[in-house]
């Protein structure tokens, strides 16, 4: 991704807008403060900085920017929260070069490959467990098998 488009989307979006959409905000000097929007609590330990555009969230110790927060209170992909806060304020996302493109379309078939052969492994290993009585009573006294 094109890190000046990255810079300029994250200077159009002010992160305390997107967090307050999820978790009520409160001013506390001059940063806000909630309540995590991640887990139940009942005290405010996520802290929002305005000036920096950065959360944290102090009862999970972990942090970041506004993509990293939609990543993870939208449990969405790097990409999917690019076009999410790309959405929101209207912004054009770039289009990859051909060579950008072919990288991704490699990398996606190579998730394939590897999905089919963990499915034949899988299969294998299976079959040969099945065929085996041996490792299935021994499995069985572990209470980790039962045919």
């Amino acid at each position: 991704m094109n890190e000046r488009f990255l810079q300029d989307l994250k200077s159009r979006v002010d992160l305390v807008d997107i967090v307050g959409q999820y978790s009520p905000l409160k001013r506390s000097g001059k940063n806000y403060s909630c309540r995590s929007p991640f887990r139940d609590e009942r005290t405010p330990s996520f802290s929002v900085s305005p000036d920096k555009q950065v959360w944290y969230d102090f009862g999970a110790s972990e942090g970041g920017d506004v993509i990293s927060f939609i990543e993870k209170i939208e449990n969405c992909s790097f990409v999917e929260a690019i076009q999410f806060l790309s959405d929101k304020v209207g912004a054009e996302i770039p289009q990859q070069s051909s060579k950008q493109q072919a990288k991704d379309q490699e990398r996606k078939s190579l998730k394939v490959q590897i999905y089919q052969l963990h499915s034949k492994a899988t299969e294998f290993f299976t079959k040969q467990l099945s065929l085996n009585k041996v490792v299935q009573k021994y499995l069985s006294n572990r209470n980790g098998y039962r045919s």
